[in-house]
């Protein structure tokens, strides 16, 4: 649990929460209570089956007590990690369960926006349980996070990814610590099992206590990536969407770039890339939009698709590049891979759809830097999203 690692006084509210102290007579037989506290959203990836989970923690503010929080309707709001919330909740056990009644009197204010424009600082640790080890060498894993000066012509990493989809305004530098060296720890070796039950925060926290030990100054970081042998969770994944004090990714796959590209993408508050081919408001995949590395993984690298681009604010510093479109006509566009300064087009088109509060987004790729290896589909045409 990740009550003992996240300083709640250093939070930040990014959205609260409320539910009203509404009275519902079928629960009054029922541990109903009241708690505020931080959240910590969690994301798991099973791309080999095509199914992800999204699992909730609370500490409450007052005692420092984690629990499992689980909501029965659609959780309200864009939740990520670092949230403070307030909610009326029926108690069972360590686990607060947010009713269908309960959650009919939630009252929302909307996210601020994720990461614009910043240097990320990650450390990975390689870790390793008592039975099972790391596949991955310690130097391919660090050169599929960072960009190696060593190697020339650099190598595709999560930092190269990044900068180049955000237009070098995010990355992920590799030597934090200014030792000369990528930050890459390890390997650790932790007191569980493979076949452990699927206690990941444990786990990370095992491989935190020896990384430390060893002379490791992790509070420097923001990021913390841990790269595990393949375990009882049975995902290729699971990270935090968004961050509190500290960002975390556990990656069980080691050995294909784009799954740490994915998961380190929901630290950023990246969401899935999901496909509605028949536009009917219902997604047959929620990983199904190849063009995007939030999409499904273990399938090479790529950037991310346009509305991603426009949610993170990459557009930001270049406002032309964004055009919202009103009136019928011809429209020319530029390759969402060409940098802003150089683009003699926009590079995204949105038009307004009519019946939601939606857009949709027309956008061209070619087969450049991270794209070159874009599905054909994709590739030297228009792409709609909604």
């Amino acid at each position: 649990m990740p009550n003992s690692r996240i300083p709640a006084t250093l939070l930040t509210a990014a959205l609260t929460l409320f539910l009203v102290n509404a009275s519902f007579a079928h629960e009054a037989s029922r541990p109903v209570r009241q708690i505020t506290g931080v959240l910590d959203v969690l994301q798991a990836d099973d791309f080999a089956h095509g199914r992800h989970y999204v699992f909730y923690t609370i500490e409450d503010l007052v005692s420092g007590r984690a629990y499992k929080i689980r909501f029965e309707k659609v959780p309200p709001g864009k939740l990520v990690s670092g949230n403070i919330i307030s909610a009326r909740a029926v108690q069972k056990g360590d686990e607060l369960v947010v009713t269908a009644e309960l959650s009919s009197s939630v009252q929302t204010l909307d996210l601020a926006a994720s990461v614009a424009a910043e240097e990320r600082r990650a450390a990975v640790l390689i870790v390793n349980f008592s039975d099972k080890a790391v596949s991955t060498s310690k130097t391919d894993v660090g050169r599929k996070v960072f960009t190696d000066p060593m190697v020339s012509p650099p190598n595709k990493s999560v930092d190269g990814m990044y900068r180049e989809a955000s237009f070098g305004q995010v990355g992920f530098p590799g030597d934090t610590n200014g030792d000369g060296a990528l930050d890459v720890f390890g390997p650790f070796t932790i007191p569980y099992t493979s076949t452990s039950a699927c206690d990941y925060y444990a786990w990370g926290y095992a491989a935190e206590d020896k990384a430390v030990a060893s002379g490791i100054d992790l509070s420097i970081y923001q990021h913390i990536v841990y790269v595990m042998p393949s375990n009882s969770c049975g995902w290729a994944g699971i990270s935090n969407v968004g961050c509190a004090t500290v960002c975390r990714a556990w990656i069980f796959q080691s050995s294909y770039g784009d799954i740490y590209a994915h998961e380190m993408g929901h630290n950023l508050s990246l969401k899935h890339a999901g496909t509605d081919t028949n536009n009917d408001g219902v997604k047959e995949s929620d990983y199904g939009d190849y063009s995007d590395v939030m999409g499904y993984s273990g399938v090479g690298w790529r950037q991310v698709n346009a509305p991603h681009k426009d949610q993170m604010g990459w557009f930001g510093p270049f406002p032309g590049q964004v055009q919202k479109i009103t009136t019928g006509g011809t429209y020319r566009i530029a390759p969402l891979e060409t940098s802003p300064d150089l683009a003699i087009s926009p590079q995204i088109l949105k038009i307004k759809k009519g019946n939601t509060n939606e857009y949709y987004y027309l956008s061209y790729r070619i087969l450049s830097g991270y794209d070159a290896t874009l599905r054909t589909q994709y590739a030297n045409g228009c792409t709609i999203h909604r």
